[in-house]
């Protein structure tokens, strides 16, 4: 809510006294918040506590039993304009809240953050007398998190969320818990003052209205739970819960998409058109060929022109995604000059980097690294465009289509990146079909450029997945998806938007556009969580359980490699190791760097995650804090000669081997840019 709609008023009357009439009178908060806002709030915090389950409705039909109920009248307005309030039909479809997001709440004081759980002791989290709790209520288990306040915040006044963050996915359609102990102490060493309607809901004599009733009846479970877990009412300064979504409702709508489109497209894929053959000359010692083309995507959108900022998913009267119509994604395939005596080769499908394009990381007559890779290792790579993160929506660009400046001061538009997200899921797999299926016996795609010349690529000999940052991200969501790729390498990757976001340099940007629209913090926070449901349909976290177990109705287990740089300004370690614990996977060992939750294990393995350490300061902070500047971790791990053999052997014996002869402590490549400002 906006700060300045109403002065905070607060009047509260003991319940243990009398009207007039000899009935027990009720506590009541009185601070000129709508009706519908949270009884547990902070007077003046209208969400306050996020997600609370308060804010769902049953509904037989959905999976977990339960449909989000959101009043927009409760939440951010968009430049304090009145008729801006937020549109909250997409995230009513929800049956839950996301299980990848954070959960927050907000103190009139100032909370000391050395009272919590920092990311860098996730073990506290479950030990006696932690600051911050979240149970499991189906097993009454404590679940490993980390807590702290919003580091972000850097004016006087300004309200700062405590923010506490699970340390991976939570289970889809289950109930939690959650408890703020008086193990918290605020900056003056005290305790910070507890809601003032907590106690009376919680000892029943909760206030008769709707809201507190609805608090009230599911308060007993609630510290039923806390209390099998080992934490006492007692001990309690505020406590709520929520219900996490279904993988049915989450996963559905990529699946449906996927299934309609390689069904349209069949297994040799899409019409394409190759629109120009760069020819190697001789002077390019590198590269064979540079191809590129488009070809024809069964498109879910209701627009496709990247020029224009909006486009939303066109659904059915079931709510499933349906196609409308088709149109021309772009691809371009780089033929490394090797191919002229080790073709056929195997093909590696890409993935570009933030606000990047499958042509400009695949790169031109001026080389790129992809090139050199591409060249030494022996593949032809072909990539497309990640549309939704893709320079096509670069916010800082004059030439995008700058959906993401309107996404981010007006938060009702993020379907119109998260929408063309799982378009982009979309886009890959059927160029990975096209590819494989007829792009490889085209004339191009010779040695010579002529017909009937030796084909340079050869689909039986592998045909894999490699992205890098964005491409690492998105690239692991892919392989949930996809039926066809089995191995996958995941450069500088993780998952997790709403807590990566803040934490990587590139957030820098976003940080100056969002203010303009919703200066308040607190209110900042609470839209970056609302974001994360709407990107829980492509993020990554909500197929990653599934990737290496479980694998999700129509696709084959898969194996992964996943390298994480430490210390990564643009990608927090954080953030990739919240998604290897969610994955399951095993941390190679020898290590440049601890994971909690995972024991280092000795190679080869058939999955496995790699660290890697090239000591380039600045260290990125520890906490949500947007770095101020970057440095070369990012760039550097794909060009480190190691880290590319590794991959190599990966995909040709699907084994995980240490390449570094030790814990890969490796200085910076030669070739790595320099460090430049950052951001976008």
């Amino acid at each position: 809510m906006r700060r300045t709609l109403l002065p905070v008023l607060l009047a509260l009357i003991p319940a243990a006294g009398c009207s007039q009439s000899g009935n027990t009178q009720q506590p009541q908060l009185d601070d000129g918040l709508p009706a519908d806002c949270s009884p547990l709030r902070t007077p003046g915090a209208c969400m306050m506590p996020w997600p609370n389950a308060i804010y769902l409705q049953q509904d037989a039909s959905t999976p977990t039993g339960y449909r989000l109920a959101l009043d927009p009248a409760t939440l951010p307005v968009s430049g304090g304009d009145p008729s801006k309030t937020m549109d909250v039909t997409r995230w009513n479809q929800a049956d839950g809240f996301s299980p990848d997001g954070n959960l927050l709440y907000y103190f009139a004081e100032k909370i000391d953050p050395a009272s919590l759980v920092p990311e860098t002791n996730i073990a506290a989290s479950v030990a006696p007398g932690a600051a911050t709790v979240l149970v499991d209520m189906q097993t009454n288990q404590l679940v490993a998190h980390f807590s702290g306040v919003d580091e972000n915040v850097i004016k006087d006044g300004d309200r700062q969320a405590l923010i506490i963050t699970p340390a991976q996915r939570l289970q889809p359609k289950h109930r939690y818990a959650v408890a703020i102990t008086d193990a918290t102490r605020t900056v003056d060493g005290g305790q910070p003052t507890p809601p003032p309607l907590f106690q009376a809901i919680a000892s029943g004599h909760a206030p008769s209205d709707p809201m507190s009733q609805a608090e009230a009846a599911r308060m007993p479970d609630i510290l039923a739970s806390l209390a099998a877990a080992g934490v006492q009412q007692s001990h309690v300064v505020v406590a709520w819960d929520f219900v996490t979504g279904s993988d049915e409702s989450l996963t559905g709508h990529v699946l449906s998409m996927r299934d309609q489109a390689l069904q349209a497209v069949g297994t040799k894929g899409a019409d394409y058109t190759i629109t120009s053959v760069d020819l190697n000359d001789g002077t390019d010692p590198k590269v064979l060929r540079r191809i590129r083309g488009t070809f024809t995507v069964p498109s879910f959108l209701d627009n496709t022109d990247e020029s224009k900022p909006e486009a939303e998913l066109v659904f059915d009267a079931a709510g499933h995604p349906k196609m409308n119509g088709t149109y021309q994604a772009p691809f371009t395939i780089i033929v490394p000059a090797v191919a002229r005596t080790k073709a056929p080769l195997p093909i590696i499908v890409y993935g570009h980097g933030l606000f990047g394009t499958g042509e400009g990381e695949l790169g031109g007559a001026s080389g790129s690294y992809v090139q050199d890779f591409a060249n030494q290792e022996g593949y032809v790579v072909v990539a497309t465009d990640w549309i939704g993160l893709s320079a096509h929506e670069n916010p800082i660009s004059m030439g995008s289509n700058q959906a993401m400046s309107y996404a981010l001061g007006d938060f009702s538009k993020m379907p119109w990146l998260t929408d063309r997200l799982q378009q982009a899921l979309v886009n890959a797999m059927v160029l990975e079909r096209t590819m494989t299926g007829q792009i490889v016996d085209d004339a191009a795609m010779t040695v010579s450029a002529q017909a009937g010349g030796a084909p340079v690529a050869d689909p039986s000999k592998g045909v894999y997945y490699y992205g890098i940052s964005l491409g690492g991200i998105m690239g692991l969501s892919f392989m949930g998806y996809d039926p066809d790729v089995t191995k996958g390498v995941l450069g500088v990757g993780a998952g997790f938007w709403s807590t990566l976001f803040e934490r990587s340099v590139n957030w820098k940007e976003a940080a100056v556009i969002i203010p303009a629209s919703y200066p308040d913090s607190l209110d900042q926070q609470l839209l970056l969580d609302l974001a994360q449901m709407q990107f829980d349909f492509s993020d990554p976290a909500t197929v990653a359980p599934h990737v290496l177990q479980q694998p999700l109705e129509g696709t084959p287990k898969k194996q992964l490699l996943m390298q994480m740089g430490v210390g990564d300004a643009q990608v927090p370690n954080i953030a990739s190791e919240m998604i290897a614990r969610t994955t399951g996977i095993q941390l190679l060992s020898p290590n440049a760097a601890d994971v909690y939750g995972m024991s280092p294990a000795t190679g080869p393995l058939p999955s496995a995650l790699t660290t890697w350490n090239v000591h380039s300061p600045p260290t990125p902070p520890d906490t949500n804090q947007t770095p101020s500047s970057d440095n070369q971790v990012h760039e550097a791990i794909r060009r480190i000669p190691q880290a590319e053999q590794q991959i190599a052997t990966f995909y040709s014996t699907g084994q995980v081997t240490d390449t570094c002869g030790g814990p890969c402590n490796e200085p910076v490549p030669p070739s790595t840019p320099p460090v430049g400002p950052g951001g976008f």
